[in-house]
């Protein structure tokens, strides 16, 4: 074990149930999360690239940079296997294939192979557990009380902790199945995100600092980072 593996863990232990695809981030005095999906076309086309571009506006900086597929909706899309094919080989589906071949951006696709031609090489990625929660998605009543737990947890963070936790428990098992999800992200729905793209800051203890949904400028987001 190395003397940074402790540090690192503690950033880590902040993103439960990321499965890395590549090595996880290195101890650092911020990580920067972009929480996004693979069927989601404003990530690949602006979130992902504000991600990678705000590498070079921290050099130098203890600053490390995680991108973490993710999925709340189209869950036959926003797969581990679709998100491993688009690091590994610029993969696209659904929505944001068709979002590339209407607007063909050269330095993200390549529209001979239609693949998506990020460069990922200085990202931590990784994928979210997807936790069954309807009888569909073959979830066990142990899967489904797990699930509930993370989607209360979930509330309880957008809410900022105004909701109780029973009432929040009970309002979710009293909906009926179709108005929720056949599936719960652990990380996403652990920091209380509402879509994608998300972004979380984190400091070197793993608390978050900064979160949002949708657009970030870079170069707001290098300024902060100070």
């Amino acid at each position: 074990m190395s003397a940074a593996e402790p540090a690192a863990a503690a950033a880590v232990s902040s993103l439960p149930g990321v499965q890395w695809l590549t090595a996880p981030p290195a101890d650092s005095e911020f990580t920067v999360v972009l929480l996004f999906q693979v069927n989601c076309p404003g990530c690949l086309l602006f979130a992902l690239p504000a991600l990678v571009a705000l590498g070079g506006l921290v050099a130098g900086r203890s600053v490390s940079r995680v991108a973490v597929a993710t999925a709340f909706e189209d869950f036959e899309l926003n797969t581990q296997a679709n998100a491993a094919a688009l690091l590994e080989h610029g993969r696209l589906v659904g929505e944001s294939l068709k979002a590339m071949r209407a607007q063909k951006p050269r330095e993200l696709f390549d529209v001979s192979s239609e693949a998506y031609s990020l460069d990922w090489s200085d990202l931590s990625v990784g994928t979210d557990e997807l936790v069954p929660f309807s009888a569909a998605a073959g979830a066990s009543d142990a899967d489904r009380a797990r699930a509930t737990e993370i989607l209360v947890a979930g509330l309880v963070a957008q809410s900022k902790g105004r909701l109780p936790v029973e009432a929040l428990r009970a309002h979710v098992a009293s909906m009926p199945p179709g108005a929720l999800p056949s599936k719960v992200a652990r990380t996403f729905w652990t920091h209380g995100a509402n879509g994608t793209p998300t972004w979380i800051v984190l400091d070197r203890g793993g608390r978050v600092l900064f979160s949002c949904t949708g657009h970030v400028d870079p170069a707001d987001l290098a300024r902060q980072l100070r």
